[in-house]
């Protein structure tokens, strides 16, 4: 198990055990941004640690299938259930539960920057009721392995719009690109559906393509893949498991 998810596990345990006074049966609230192996493992890991130590517990599991309309109405659902503990896995499902839920342990995982997206004010500590782990990736290790693997000078990166930890990334990709002389050349998407034309529409103009922890790209990987195959185009991907489903140059993180 990686140290991520025991961390998260931890984590969970330890604000259910704030709230589980009583003999009042208690909910665990999960929900998930979207299903992709990442998010798949670490709630799993959540799921079995759970089942195996606090048998009685129930467990509300909700896929928001990477629409932020269905998080929120999640996030209102897990509210007016009052639910022991809200977990979001990812950023926009956190965002949406930290947003409403303000009288019960709410606890993060796969987020990258919990700080500007507004869960916490600093990595130091968490919030009022908020808790968590980040899942921040090495951006410049591995784009440096990337160009050290590969020529190249345009670098593409597909991205969502709608995801802060998506845009936190693209900060550091953009800088990266300006130091190293290496045109930067992007493409945002607001869904899955798009991600194969905005890939496309960029493909002729790159010779090389960076995925970062971006939930709604990876949930059409199948999509990338096949533009990558076809167009000759290096691909570095920042989840490791990207790397059993699709071909990649390079897949290097947590």
């Amino acid at each position: 198990m990686s140290r991520s998810k025991v961390f998260m596990i931890v984590a969970v345990g330890a604000a259910f055990l704030a709230v589980s006074c009583g003999n009042t049966k208690k909910t665990v609230g999960i929900a998930k941004f979207v299903a992709h192996p990442a998010l798949d493992a670490v709630e799993q890991g959540i799921i079995d640690e759970i089942s195996e130590s606090k048998p009685e517990i129930e467990l509300d599991r909700q896929n928001s299938n990477a629409d932020m309309a269905t998080a929120g109405q999640i996030a209102q659902r897990f509210k007016q259930a009052k639910v022991a503990v809200a977990v979001g896995i990812a950023t926009p499902t956190a965002q949406a539960l930290v947003n409403q839920i303000k009288d019960r342990p709410v606890v993060y995982s796969v987020v990258t920057d919990p700080v500007s997206a507004g869960l916490v004010e600093s990595m130091d500590r968490g919030g009022a009721n908020v808790t968590g782990t980040s899942d921040m990736t090495p951006v410049r290790v591995q784009l440096d392995m990337l160009v050290s693997m590969a020529p190249v000078q345009r670098l593409g990166h597909v991205y969502s719009s709608g995801e802060a930890n998506s845009l936190a990334l693209a900060a550091i990709v953009k800088e990266y690109c300006a130091e190293k002389g290496i045109e930067y050349v992007e493409a945002t998407i607001t869904n899955s559906s798009e991600v194969k034309s905005a890939l496309l529409s960029i493909a002729d103009r790159i010779d090389g393509l960076y995925l970062g922890n971006d939930n709604t790209v990876f949930s059409a990987l199948s999509a990338v893949s096949e533009v990558c195959l076809d167009k000759k185009i290096p691909l570095m991907s920042a989840d490791p498991a990207s790397a059993e489903t699709i071909p990649v140059l390079v897949a290097l993180g947590y």
